[in-house]
């Protein structure tokens, strides 16, 4: 079991004590580029009743929006989860493992759910609201309806909360109770965030802080950096760079500097407000608490709903703010906050980002299982293109069988581009397949083009060393070419230069490329 296997033999003296492994998921978006749509979307685990244990990657799926079918997503992770909680043997011991929960924020949630968004009607996860539409936002006024159970939503019980039916119900997690709610989202991003945005920006009047009192409230919070501990991953921040606050700095605010800082700042009726989210959630957060005050904290919060909408007005009341009163439910089965905050997550979320942006991955349709991954780096390719007669670069992903896709693009660099980012062959968008042989391949763009273009002139894809032994051809260029090969590859040179479009095959060497390319699956395997 490669994914867990390191965990497993940590804690090799204890698996005999525990009937069961119980595993926690977190499945989000990662967008890879603020210029393009690539994104990840990683399948990430931990073992809850192990101690310490940091989440692995358990499934990564890349491509140029989330995933088309949700089937074709999770069912193999669903398989396998299947299989694992039937039992498995690792050295020597019998255990099973059981999928515990899942978190998420509200559209991953909603996404592997199959069930209507939190902009919809029937948003709720929780309860069987119908939400009301006021003022161009979807809001929950009530505070008193029935909850949302697995029965019923096994029974489709409230038929207009349901897209489809999602692959993880074959696993018998409960579709309710086994996706908490990650207040890491809807508390430190959401509510604490609204919060400060209405004192700030565009709540109402009698709500909002003059700019004396967001200057002397950021002196406030810059004097306290010096008495931050090193415990804490950040130190607060001035108000004015409030977009750039991370969901830590919200957190530190709730729970720690906020409390104090807004003392005496804002009026008497908002600090009181403020003070019932505080009490609340520190309860709900704090372990010596939750055992016997999980329902004060409840009503707490439930109180400082009805407070906000007072305050602030229905227009307010938005699936964020509503689900505050669904927390202490999840807390009495799940533990205290942190145990289903997607805090841990986010952490190895951006170790990810990091190590695809450092190694310049290129990765293409990823499914990694529990049991064993593999790395897949896209590769590149020189190719001759048989019955034209030049050469091109290709993602090797392209590449099978002597055809290669070729992109319907004309200029030069959205070709470049295409190829360094491995796009993915639509044939329904022009592109075409063409008869060709590899010339050279490596996994390096930079080094896939600087041959290229040396080749432009020597036809030579050898290495720069084998290249200085090789008599230089005598360089010709075309008036397009006079500003030398800084400009581009030469395009005029039929040997060496990128394909002009070329003409397109036979109609049913292009009927054969889209069967082929529909029955491929976007899925490769990594090893952790």
């Amino acid at each position: 079991m490669e994914s867990i296997s390191d965990i497993l033999h940590q804690h090799q003296h204890t698996l005999a004590t525990l009937p069961e492994l119980q595993l926690q998921v977190n499945i989000d978006g990662l967008p890879l580029f603020k210029s393009s749509g690539a994104q990840l979307w990683p399948i990430l685990g931990t073992v809850l009743n192990l101690p310490k244990t940091d989440p692995v990657t358990i499934g990564l799926y890349c491509g140029s929006s989330k995933p088309n079918s949700l089937e074709e997503f999770l069912g193999d992770f669903v398989d396998e989860i299947c299989q694992l909680q039937d039992g498995f043997v690792f050295e020597g011991h019998q255990l099973k493992l059981k999928l515990f929960s899942l978190v998420c924020d509200a559209p991953a949630r909603a996404f592997v759910k199959a069930v209507k968004g939190h902009t919809g009607y029937h948003g709720c996860e929780k309860c069987t609201q119908e939400g009301a539409y006021v003022e161009n936002r979807m809001t929950f006024p009530r505070a008193d309806m029935p909850s949302q159970s697995d029965e019923g939503f096994r029974e489709r019980a409230d038929a207009d909360h349901y897209h489809a039916t999602s692959p993880l119900e074959r696993t018998g997690l409960g579709m309710v109770s086994g996706f908490p709610l990650d207040y890491m989202h809807l508390v430190c991003l959401g509510v604490v965030r609204r919060l400060l945005l209405l004192w700030l920006r565009f709540g109402p009047v009698l709500c909002r802080l003059s700019g004396s009192q967001v200057t002397c409230l950021s002196e406030r919070l810059v004097a306290l950096q010096s008495h931050v501990p090193s415990e804490f991953a950040r130190r607060p921040r001035r108000l004015q760079d409030i977009d750039r606050w991370k969901a830590t700095e919200f957190r530190q605010f709730l729970l720690y500097t906020g409390p104090a800082v807004l003392k005496d700042i804002v009026c008497t009726q908002v600090y009181n407000n403020f003070l019932l989210l505080f009490v609340g959630i520190f309860i709900l957060s704090d372990a010596s608490l939750t055992g016997h005050y999980t329902d004060f904290a409840n009503d707490i919060l439930c109180l400082f709903v009805s407070h906000f909408n007072e305050l602030y007005g229905a227009k307010f009341l938005t699936y964020n703010v509503h689900n505050v009163t669904h927390l202490a439910q999840d807390v009495k089965m799940h533990g205290t906050l942190d145990r289903f905050s997607a805090f841990q997550y986010e952490n190895h979320l951006g170790k990810i980002k990091r190590q695809h942006l450092e190694r310049h991955l290129i990765l293409s349709g990823i499914w990694c299982g529990p049991l064993g991954m593999q790395a897949h780096v896209e590769m590149f390719l020189i190719v001759e293109f048989v019955e034209e007669g030049n050469t091109g670069p290709v993602a090797k992903s392209w590449f099978k069988d002597g055809f290669t896709w070729w992109p319907p693009y004309k200029d030069q660099n959205r070709i470049l581009t295409s190829v360094r980012k491995a796009e993915f062959p639509q044939p329904e968008k022009g592109w075409t397949k063409h008869a060709a042989r590899v010339i050279h391949e490596t996994e390096s763009f930079d080094n896939i083009l600087a041959r290229w273009k040396r080749s432009c002139y020597t036809s030579d894809v050898q290495s720069d060393h084998e290249s200085m032994k090789r008599q230089r051809k005598r360089k010709s260029y075309s008036s397009s070419e006079e500003e030398g090969p800084d400009c581009g590859p030469p395009k005029q040179n039929r040997l060496a230069g990128a394909p002009a479009v070329p003409p397109p095959p036979p109609r049913e060497t292009n009927a054969r490329a889209r069967q082929e390319l529909a029955a491929r699956r976007n899925y490769v395997f990594l090893d952790i």
